[in-house]
């Protein structure tokens, strides 16, 4: 029988009839509920680096509220909270990577100068794994990131390279951005862009408790080193 759930669902963009707190705080009520109907004790949860009660987007908060659902579970669980993910058929790396294939210029929100940790999908998989059979990351919570923290130019800059490109940065102010948001969100049933995610990038998304090497003991996989396994 099933011995440990891991529960990793999650929406970057809200769309009729999935949203942020139906699929992070209802959902996760709803997995955790199941757990205890079926008697399964160990649970393995994915929340997001930036997760806080009084965070600015939705996604931060709902995010914290199904840690709270979580925490109060009874379980054993452990909770971790990634910066952005990056990997094979990802939707972050690789939207940016079509885009520079088809512009000389790429957009970016503001001046480029908040920070992520970008983290390799492998390097999540190997500590979700590890932490299975790891009684001491029973009822803790982890953050885990990449090997550095890089500025939105740099990531932009380390896509491009990825895939043999030069482009050019144009730098859109925030008001502007938001105004194109709220009109794609409008307009589109999943808009590539919206103003709860430019909430999350005026803000610095790192960690300086970088569970991966600290606790698993896992060599953080360097940014341009995992996209050149599948960006060209």
């Amino acid at each position: 029988g099933v011995e440990t759930v891991i529960h990793l669902v999650g929406i970057l963009v809200e769309t009729k009839g999935s949203t942020y707190r139906r699929v992070h705080v209802e959902g996760t009520r709803n997995v955790v509920e199941a757990c205890r109907r079926a008697g399964i004790r160990r649970y393995i949860h994915i929340s997001a680096l930036g997760a806080r009660k009084d965070a600015a987007s939705e996604y931060h908060r709902t995010k914290w509220e199904a840690e709270e659902i979580v925490r109060a579970s009874g379980l054993d669980y452990t909770i971790f909270r990634p910066s952005v993910i990056f990997g094979e058929g990802d939707r972050f790396t690789n939207t940016f990577a079509r885009a520079m294939r088809l512009s000389p210029f790429v957009i970016v929100p503001g001046d480029g100068r908040n920070r992520m940790q970008p983290v390799f999908v492998k390097d999540v998989a190997k500590a979700l794994s590890a932490s299975v059979g790891m009684a001491a990351t029973k009822g803790q919570t982890y953050e885990i990131a990449g090997p550095v923290a890089l500025s939105f130019d740099e990531i932009i800059d380390g896509i491009a390279g990825a895939i043999g490109k030069k482009r050019l940065r144009v730098h859109v102010p925030m008001p502007l951005m938001r105004v194109g948001a709220a009109i794609m969100e409008k307009t589109l049933s999943y808009p590539p862009l919206t103003r709860d995610a430019l909430l999350m990038l005026e803000e610095d998304n790192v960690t300086d408790k970088n569970a991966l090497p600290d606790v698993f003991g896992i060599k953080p996989t360097a940014f341009a080193e995992g996209m050149g396994t599948y960006l060209h």
